[in-house]
C-alpha cells in the first residue's frame, strides 16, 4: 500500500491543478461513504451551497407549486412538475391529432382540384377549410 502524501507536496511532473484535483476527489471522498453520501457529507453539501439548487425550489417555470402530489423525480434526480408533465402530454397528441386532420384537409383540397376533375368552388371551400386548420396549428 502507497504512502499517503503529505498535503501541499507536488511532485516532478504534477501540475498545480491535478494537486487540487486531487484535494476535490479527497474531499469528496470524505463526504461520500462506501454505501453513497453520508448524513455529514450531505449536511456539508447543503451548508456550503453545493447541493442540488433545484431542490430549493417551490415552484415550477409555470408557477405550479412543488407539492408531493404534484411532484415527481426524473432519472437524473431533478425535481418534476406533474401539472407541466400533463400539459406536455395533452399538446403532444393534440399536435398528433391535428396533423392527421390537416392530411386528410389537404388531400380533400388536392381532390377537389379544377385540374383533377373537382369544381373551382369545391376547390374555394376546401382550401379555406385548410387554411383555418393550418392557421389554428400555428397559433
Amino acid at each position: 500500500m502507497p504512502t499517503p502524501r503529505p498535503p501541499g507536496l507536488i511532485l516532478a511532473g504534477d501540475s498545480p491543478h491535478a494537486a487540487g484535483a486531487r484535494a476535490m476527489w479527497a474531499r469528496r471522498r470524505e463526504q461520500y461513504g462506501p454505501n453513497g453520501l453520508t448524513a455529514e457529507g450531505a449536511a456539508t453539501l447543503r451548508k456550503n451551497g453545493a447541493w442540488l439548487p433545484h431542490d430549493r425550489a417551490t415552484h415550477c417555470v409555470r408557477g405550479h407549486k412543488y407539492t408531493v402530489a404534484n411532484t415527481a423525480r426524473a432519472k437524473d434526480g431533478k425535481q418534476r412538475c406533474r401539472a407541466c408533465q400533463t400539459l406536455r402530454r395533452h399538446r403532444r397528441r393534440w399536435a398528433a391529432l391535428q396533423a392527421g386532420k390537416l392530411a386528410r384537409l389537404k388531400a380533400a383540397m388536392v381532390r377537389a382540384h379544377p385540374d383533377r376533375g373537382g369544381t373551382p368552388f369545391a376547390f374555394i371551400h376546401a382550401r379555406r377549410r385548410y387554411l383555418a386548420a393550418l392557421q389554428r396549428v400555428s397559433a
